[in-house]
């Protein structure tokens, strides 16, 4: 005895029976009743929610006897054969099996011969993407202008490896996946017809399983009929889904608020014996935190009759956590579901995450974990910083009259660690945080020890972002620190603007690392010392080659001499 399984059985037959695809299936009866149906139509989207069913029902819409109609009639010949995958003038091409362009020239010789019986040849691909380079390009001609009597209809679950040239050609339908609500109801509409009993409950976990594909819910639904020998009980889907049911659901959810992390564990232990998957266990945990949400969130009009636990569960659970718990405890749990792609072991990866999420509350504070999330990749070392204990501040050395001692790095004042301000400083360890005015720095010429020192901290600071501006300012000695006015010798022999402590990007750099090192915005001066009774001095080797030329300089130093050439003899 022949059985025919429920994807086939209550397959769509017209327009109305399409679940879920309401602005497909608005256009294309708009297109049929005024008249201006396309020569071509592509159809893409996941799996099972309708592609195939919807290009059918078009066939027996353009070829049924009272057509073109969007209401085609199932009872005349052209339904039933199209129905039956029997008629002559409806071909239908699986690509995967037809991949060349011996299979296209074929297609491209029938089409000039017009239809048996039919209004209209049309021409059903199904996955076209598997087609070939050469398949595409032989078919691009008769695509663009096929005969009056031909209609193509394509369909694909892989848009993107369609060429454009194909896609520019045809008119485009996106398919969505369908709702869980949409797949339940539908469920519940064969059941009725079946005469089966059912769980409300049930026929949510298998829409929620589907994950937006109808024919992958109606095949479930078939195997658990078969399961429960006619009977759809949420113990059933549970068991062939390996799914957790309502109530280990429950007591895994009240685990993780109550912080019990023996019996999280046992729970791992039991789940995984049964056959549970790791990315099912989180698939069932972010269903379950997102109700709390809602509850949490105060939202209305949100129906909770498709959640396994029962509503007084949810909101008694509600009551033991605070909104921004849930979000980080989501945070975890979807973060964990990317995961298990990419290791091998989900036991380990599952009980990782149920202990993390239960110690959440020990870990670190909410309002540091929700920084976490809000912030930028880095950000968790910041609030991890800032949970530390501040070092107490130093107080500055008193200095003698008239001259104030460079403060250290390590002397700077810290915020209190639960300061914004704190966090920044102390996650950004090269920003320093200003501190409010006070004397300012004087080293009087003479104390050549202090400001050499003060002055190779400096440069050891700016060798950190730039070794070639620090070994540019090694040519420049220091001279006297005045009023946060650092003054400096400039010592090489021809001066030039190579690199210098007054150009405007050096100098921003020094104001910034003096900022790190003393607390405070320095300013650099040059001042020239060299000798300038010799600045008239010609160097040797000048002075060589004007021997040897027997002539005279006339350009030195941007100035022109009066000093004319002697005639060479």
């Amino acid at each position: 005895m022949s059985y025919l399984v429920l994807a086939r059985k209550y397959r769509p037959e017209t327009f109305s029976d399409v679940v879920g695809q309401d602005s497909v299936t608005r256009t294309i009866r708009n297109s049929i009743e005024h008249e201006r149906i396309a020569h071509a139509f592509l159809f893409s989207g996941p799996r099972g929610v309708g592609k195939t069913s919807m290009a059918r029902i078009l066939a027996k819409a353009l070829n049924c006897q009272t057509g073109p109609t969007i209401e085609p009639c199932l009872e005349c010949q052209p339904c039933r054969e199209i129905a039956a995958g029997s008629a002559i003038d409806v071909v239908e091409i699986d690509a995967a099996s037809n991949t060349g362009v011996d299979n296209i020239r074929t297609l491209r010789e029938n089409v000039r011969y017009t239809p048996a019986a039919g209004r209209f040849k049309i021409y059903i691909i199904d996955e076209v993407h598997m087609l070939s380079g050469g398949a595409f390009n032989a078919l691009l001609k008769t695509l663009e202008e096929p005969p009056e009597h031909v209609k193509f209809i394509f369909a694909t679950t892989e848009q993107q490896k369609l060429p454009e040239t194909v896609r520019s050609r045809c008119q485009c339908y996106e398919f969505r996946r369908i709702s869980t609500d949409d797949i339940a109801a539908r469920l519940e509409s064969i059941l009725e017809s079946e005469g089966l009993s059912f769980d409300r409950g049930a026929l949510h976990r298998i829409a929620a399983y589907s994950r937006g594909g109808m024919r992958d819910a109606q095949s479930l639904l078939d195997q658990i009929i078969a399961y429960g020998s006619g009977k759809v009980t949420i113990d059933g889907v549970s068991e062939m889904t390996g799914c957790l049911s309502p109530e280990a659901l429950t007591e895994l959810v009240d685990a993780i608020l109550d912080e019990k992390l023996a019996a999280l564990l046992d729970m791992v232990e039991s789940f995984f014996a049964a056959g549970t998957r790791a990315e099912d266990l989180f698939r069932e945990l972010i269903n379950h935190f997102r109700l709390l949400m809602v509850l949490l969130s105060g939202a209305g009009g949100v129906d909770l009759s498709s959640a396994g636990t029962d509503e007084k569960t949810l909101k008694k659970q509600a009551e033991k956590i605070e909104l921004d718990k849930i979000l980080v405890l989501l945070q975890i749990a979807l973060h964990s579901l990317r995961q298990c792609r990419f290791f091998d072991d989900d036991r380990i990866l599952a009980e990782v995450a149920l202990v993390k999420m239960a110690r959440v509350s020990t870990t670190l504070s909410i309002a540091d974990a929700i920084d976490i999330l809000r912030e930028a990749p880095g950000a968790a070392g910041s609030a991890g910083a800032a949970a530390r204990p501040a070092r107490p501040a130093l107080t500055r050395p008193a200095s003698a009259p008239g001259r104030a001692v460079p403060q250290p790095a390590s002397s700077r004042a810290v915020p209190s660690s639960g300061s914004t301000q704190a966090r920044e400083a102390q996650g950004r360890p090269n920003r320093p945080v200003e501190q409010a005015p006070s004397q300012p720095l004087t080293i009087p010429a003479g104390q050549d020890k202090e400001l050499k020192d003060l002055y190779g901290r400096l440069l050891d600071a700016v060798e950190k972002e730039s070794k070639t501006t620090a070994f540019g300012l090694k040519n420049f000695e220091p001279l006297r620190l005045s009023e946060d006015v650092f003054f400096l010798s400039d010592t090489r022999e021809r001066g030039g603007k190579i690199m210098s402590p007054e150009d405007s990007d050096v100098a921003a750099l020094l104001r910034r690392v003096s900022l790190q090192i003393t607390g405070r915005t320095l300013e650099f001066r040059i001042e020239r010392t060299k000798n300038t009774s010799n600045s008239d001095a010609v160097p040797p080797a000048v002075e060589k080659t004007r021997e040897m030329l027997n002539g005279k300089i006339m350009f030195e130093r941007g100035s022109i001499r009066s000093e004319q050439l002697k005639e060479t003899p």
